[in-house]
């Protein structure tokens, strides 16, 4: 195989089948084994730079801690929040 040029997994494995030769399973196997690691590479590369692109997700904040006290006063704000043009 020429330097540069990359075989795919599913490839090597036919071969890997189809070998006759210990020394040349051996060299398809330790192929394979680069190829695989390569593979998972690039899907956590891919996973990483969508998961970077994605906004977070933002739950409601409180921002004092009168809002927990008094659940029914947080209610009354936001109902006249969004009434209020």
């Amino acid at each position: 195989m020429a330097e540069g040029e990359r075989k795919n997994w599913r490839e090597l494995c036919n071969n890997a089948l189809q070998a006759k030769d210990p020394d040349e399973l051996m060299k398809i196997t330790q192929e394979l084994k680069k190829a695989l690691k390569h593979e998972e590479q690039v899907l956590r590369d891919f996973w990483e730079a969508t998961r970077m692109n994605k906004p977070q997700a933002t739950l409601g904040t409180i921002t004092k801690p009168a809002d927990i006290s008094n659940p029914k006063e947080q209610l009354t704000k936001s109902s006249e929040a969004t009434l209020e043009p």
